[in-house]
């Protein structure tokens, strides 16, 4: 017992001596900063390359033509934060010389029905139902309209990959509207 209450002095006296020739400070370790550097990414969306409307045969009378577009799959690899937009655009239709419109109430409209959209997460943040990944609001194209949002992430959220199903589109073809193949371009992008 006494050997260990010797022991303990001896390492009292020695601590208490290296503090005195220290200038009263106990020797401190080196502080090391550590950086790190994450490079941002970019954002991108895919989107089928093509989709067919129902046939409809001539009419003298207006009608309406569907289809349903899937498989959009926006990524946001940026890193900011900073939320996004998913917009759509759309052009007239054209059939050899003729034209059919998609922003006319009287020469043809297009409307994107979005009330059966389903959006799943492939890979990043968690869809959260208020923030986003949401899907937009069902809209016609016109004159006003030119643009239509099909799907959003506030700031803060949709940092990921996303897939989404079930945008339903609907072409009101005029009546008279000649018999042909018709074609139009659709075009999705980021805000």
């Amino acid at each position: 017992m006494r050997k260990i209450i010797s022991s303990i002095l001896i390492d009292v006296l020695v601590l208490s001596l290296a503090i005195f020739f220290n200038g009263g400070q106990v020797a401190k370790a080196a502080d090391t900063q550590l950086n790190q550097t994450i490079t941002a990414g970019t954002k991108s969306v895919q989107a089928p390359a093509s989709v067919d409307f129902s046939a409809v045969n001539y009419s003298f009378s207006e009608q309406t033509s569907t289809t349903s577009l899937d498989n959009i799959q926006p990524k946001d690899e940026t890193g900011s934060g900073a939320g996004w937009t998913l917009d759509i655009t759309a052009e007239n239709w054209t059939s050899g010389a003729n034209t059919m419109y998609y922003a006319s109430s009287t020469d043809g409209e297009l409307t994107i029905n979005q009330d059966s959209v389903s959006i799943s997460k492939t890979v990043g943040q968690a869809i959260d139902p208020t923030y986003g990944p949401i899907e937009g609001s069902t809209d016609t194209f016109s004159t006003a309209t030119t643009t239509i949002t099909i799907m959003s992430a506030d700031a803060g959220y949709g940092a990921g990959e996303y897939d989404a199903d079930g945008y339903e589109f609907q072409q009101l073809i005029p009546g008279l509207t000649e018999a042909g193949d018709w074609n139009s371009t659709t075009t999705v992008s980021f805000q």
